[in-house]
């Protein structure tokens, strides 16, 4: 239970289905009579943790289906932190044995005892075309678990890449959603998937990542050897960051991306009001000490500056120094309130997500409409010590779908320790269940 002191308020709101936009549409097919989840690669989908199975399950029947799609001489290539799901291994072992199509997937090592795991490398050695696979750990010390390809904590990766599915080629699926059933279907996540021409340089991008990954080549800067090695790291639309990179107070990879954005000379988007002030919108699993303090110290500047900031999350640390008290709730000096801070009560089903979203002047444009997400944490491990990704997208369309998610999980969480929209009040009597 968070210390009674700091409680600001709470905002109970009933919520609604999941949403589903889509870049295509659903299909009616073999795959989709199976579930609910889009049947095609689908631009934005997202789960409800508090909705009905098909609801809560939404991201991992959309990931079997992909699978199900995936046709004949095509590849499926998967980083994944968790392997603990017996649907997505069966659809896999279901495809690897047609021997029609080439499965490819690392799985951090930790999670590597997992019946699903077991039961798809029996199907992969007996094709010998597919693999399943983990990076070879080593001892842990100093706090990390030595599990990782990479770096020197945790293979910390979400991804699904697909040669051809649903009728689309170089389809990437980026998702904040575990193949396990606590970070899963019961806390909030999102997917977002690129395809056709438009993923093609995005495919072939994550596809040298994983490639680095495989080869388990230990480096404490990836980030810096991913862009001499395989850049441009960006192009028109998106970019990848990737972690570890080398510690020091000048290499938190979403703090640096806060610091190009500014607060004015918008002429659209933004505030609704003649300024259109830009609009920074994050939804974290945590922000935890280490890196969330400089994301929040960031955040805290912007706001201050006349940025509007609203930022909901699962797991805030109130550390005195830490993200909350340190960063977030600091006194304004200027005209302007104060980051809007809500969290997720200790029993609710929180938010997975690592998504950053930003509506205003970005890298020196102004009007931008911007969306960040991925794997990344906002703690100290994602930034130096996981093999992590986050992954820019600059499209209005998909920010849009983003931004309308980001309500609803808002909506949602009960904690509200600092508004300015209303009084807050004391939430100690409530209770609220997962």
């Amino acid at each position: 239970m968070k210390p009674s002191d700091l409680f600001k308020g709470l905002v109970a709101i009933a919520t609604t289905g999941a949403l589903v936009y889509g870049g295509g549409a659903q299909a009616t097919g073999a795959a989709q009579q199976q579930n609910a989840a889009p049947g095609k690669p689908t631009t934005f989908v997202a789960n409800d943790p508090n909705g009905s199975k098909a609801e809560r399950y939404r991201i991992r029947d959309y990931l079997v289906n992909l699978i199900k799609g995936a046709e004949k001489d095509s590849s499926i290539t998967i980083a994944s932190y968790r392997f603990d799901d017996y649907e997505v291994a069966k659809a896999l072992i279901d495809k690897i044995n047609s021997k029609r199509v080439t499965v490819r997937i690392i799985v951090d090592a930790e999670h590597r005892g997992t019946m699903p795991y077991r039961d798809v490398k029996i199907a992969a050695d007996a094709s010998r075309l597919s693999w399943i696979k983990y990076c070879e750990p080593g001892t842990s010390s100093g706090g990390n678990k030595h599990t990782s390809c990479i770096g020197d904590h945790i293979m910390h990766n979400k991804f699904f890449l697909f040669s051809k599915t649903g009728g689309k080629s170089n389809v990437v699926v980026q998702t904040s959603s575990n193949l396990s059933e606590h970070s899963g279907p019961k806390m909030w996540n999102t997917a977002f998937t690129a395809m056709g021409d438009d993923g093609k340089w995005l495919y072939d991008k994550y596809q040298e990542y994983f490639a680095d990954l495989n080869s388990e080549q230990k480096r404490d800067d990836q980030y810096q050897h991913f862009i001499d090695e395989h850049g441009p790291v960006s192009n028109a639309k998106y970019k990848l960051y990737v972690s570890p990179r080398k510690e020091s107070s000048s290499t938190v990879t979403f703090a640096n991306i806060l610091k190009s954005v500014k607060c004015d000379g918008n002429n659209s988007g933004g505030t609704n009001d003649d300024e259109h002030r830009t609009i920074v919108r994050v939804a974290a699993a945590q922000l935890a000490k280490g890196g969330g303090t400089a994301v929040a110290a960031e955040l805290w500047r912007l706001d201050n500056e006349g940025c509007y900031v609203d930022v909901v999350g699962t797991d805030v640390s109130q550390a005195a120094d830490g993200p909350l008290r340190g960063g977030l709730l600091r006194a304004p000096t200027g005209k302007y309130h104060g980051p809007e801070v809500r969290e997720f009560s200790t029993n609710q089903c929180g938010t997975h997500e690592k998504n950053i979203l930003i509506d205003g002047h970005y890298a020196g444009k102004p009007d931008q409409k911007v969306v960040f997400t991925g794997s990344h944490n906002l703690n100290r491990k994602s930034p130096w010590h996981n093999d992590d990704v986050i992954l820019r997208i600059t499209d209005a369309d998909v920010h849009e779908k983003f931004k309308d998610h980001f309500f609803k999980i808002r909506a949602a969480a009960a904690i509200t320790w600092q508004t300015s929209k209303y009084e807050t009040y004391d939430p100690d009597d409530l209770e609220f269940n997962c």
